[in-house]
C-alpha cells in the first residue's frame, strides 16, 4: 500500500548533536515544524541546552540528548546505541540527519531497516573526501541529500561519489517577506550597515573585519555620510561571550557613537542600508539572502556559491574575500556610490530568488520527497 504523506502519520527523527545557531540549524527547525504543522510524530536527537534545543522545545517538539563526545570514529560508534534503540522503538519511517560525522554510523545501523528512508541535510563546502571502498556502501544507503545551493552540486558528487540523482537543490526555504514594508533606517544623517552574530559564534576575527573597514569608512572624505554599524542578534548580549572584546575593540578604534547592538527575536523585521555578511561557514547565510529580497544591497565573502549568485543576480550582492577589510570597505564604499543600481538589482532578483528559496515551493519539495522516496522503498522491498 503507497503511501500519502498528507494523510498518514509517519515517525519522523531529526540528527543534529551541535550548539551551533546558524542557516542549517533554522533549516532543522523550520523541517521539523513543517512536519509536526501536517501532523506527524517529530523527534530531534540533539544536544541539552543547545539552540536547537531550546528553540524545539517552545515548539513542543520530543528533544532526545546526545551525551559523550560527537567526535566519532568508527571504534566508538557503539556509544551511540541510544540512537539504535530510538530508531527502533518509536518504530521510526523516516531518519533526516544535519551533521556530517553522525550519517556514517546511521547509514550503518539502517543497512536492515529497509523501509526507513535516511535523508541528509549539508550546506558547507567539503574539504575531505569520502572514497574509500568502505564509504561506499554507507552511501549507497543515503535515500537523498538536500542541498540549498545548485551550485554545490559538483563538489557533493566529487567529496563523495554520490550520483548527481541522488542530490537535491532544495533553496533555504526561507518565508515569505512583506513586499511592501520599509526596511532601511528613517534616520537620514548616516548609512546604515547591519550584520548579525549568530549564538555560537566565539571568535571575534571575522568580526574585527567589519569595525577596521567602519574605522577606515568614517575616515574617508569622498563618502557623502558618516557610517554606523547595527550588530543583531537573538541572544542577551550581556550573556554573550563576544560583547566584552567587541566593546574593547569598538574603544580602541574610537567607534562607540557609530556602533549599535541589538537583540532582535525576528530576522524579518531587520533594516539595513547595507547588509554585511562576514562568516563563511555555510556558502552564504539565509540572512544574507533575506536582505537582497528586502532591497539591501549585501556584501558576502567570496566563494564558488557567491561568484555564482553575483553572476545570476546581476550584482545584487558584492564579494569580497573573507577577513580582507581593506576589500570589504571598497565593496561599501562602491554600493554606496551606486546605490540606486544596486538597490535595482535587488529588486529585480527578487521574483527568481524567492522562486527558488522562498518557503511555497521547499515545503511542497520536501513532502513529496519524503513521500516518493518511502514509497519506492515499500515497492523494492515489500
Amino acid at each position: 500500500m503507497m503511501i500519502n504523506i498528507f494523510r498518514k502519520q509517519q515517525n519522523i527523527l531529526y540528527v543534529s548533536p551541535t550548539y551551533n545557531s546558524g542557516s542549517r540549524e533554522r533549516m532543522l527547525i523550520r523541517d521539523c515544524l513543517l512536519l509536526k504543522e501536517i501532523g506527524h510524530n517529530i523527534f530531534l536527537y540533539c544536544l541539552k541546552d543547545s539552540f536547537l534545543h531550546r528553540e524545539c522545545k517552545k515548539a513542543g517538539i520530543d528533544c532526545i540528548f546526545h551525551t559523550g563526545t560527537t567526535k566519532l570514529r568508527v571504534w566508538n560508534w557503539y556509544k551511540l546505541n541510544k540512537l539504535r534503540g530510538i530508531i527502533k522503538r518509536y518504530d521510526i519511517n523516516i531518519v533526516h540527519c544535519y551533521q556530517l560525522n553522525f550519517l556514517w554510523p546511521l547509514a550503518s545501523y539502517l543497512r536492515k531497516r529497509n523501509l526507513t528512508a535516511l535523508f541528509f541535510t549539508i550546506n558547507f563546502e567539503m574539504k575531505k573526501f569520502y572514497k574509500q571502498f568502505w564509504y561506499r556502501p554507507l552511501i549507497k544507503r543515503i535515500d537523498l541529500i538536500f542541498i540549498p545551493f545548485r551550485e554545490m552540486i559538483e563538489s557533493i558528487n566529487a567529496h563523495m561519489d554520490v550520483p548527481v540523482r541522488k542530490i537535491y537543490s532544495s533553496g533555504l526555504g526561507v518565508d515569505k517577506i512583506n513586499f511592501d514594508q520599509k526596511y532601511t533606517f528613517d534616520e537620514e544623517s548616516l548609512t546604515h550597515l547591519s550584520c548579525w552574530v549568530n549564538d555560537h559564534e566565539v571568535e571575534l576575527n571575522d568580526l574585527t573585519v567589519c569595525l577596521e573597514s567602519l574605522w577606515a569608512l568614517n575616515l574617508d572624505s569622498t563618502m557623502p555620510k558618516r557610517f554606523k554599524l547595527h550588530i543583531f542578534s537573538n541572544r542577551k548580549w550581556k550573556r554573550n561571550i563576544l560583547y566584552k572584546p567587541l566593546q574593547e575593540k569598538i574603544a580602541e578604534y574610537k567607534l562607540e557613537n557609530y556602533v549599535e547592538f541589538h537583540e532582535a527575536d525576528d530576522i524579518y523585521n531587520v533594516r539595513s542600508d547595507i547588509w554585511i555578511s562576514y562568516t563563511s561557514k555555510s556558502p552564504i547565510e539565509d540572512y544574507a539572502l533575506l536582505a537582497i529580497l528586502k532591497g539591501i544591497p549585501t556584501v558576502v565573502p567570496r566563494n564558488a556559491t557567491t561568484q555564482e549568485l553575483h553572476r545570476i543576480y546581476h550584482g545584487s550582492l558584492e564579494t569580497y574575500r573573507q577577513g580582507d577589510a581593506r576589500e570589504l570597505r571598497s565593496k561599501v564604499k562602491e554600493i554606496v556610490l551606486k546605490n540606486k543600481e544596486y538597490k535595482q538589482a535587488c529588486f529585480n532578483s527578487r521574483d527568481e530568488l524567492w522562486n527558488e528559496h522562498g518557503i511555497d515551493g521547499y515545503k511542497y519539495n520536501l513532502f513529496k520527497l519524503y513521500e516518493k522516496h518511502l514509497n519506492k522503498r515499500i515497492r523494492f522491498y515489500n
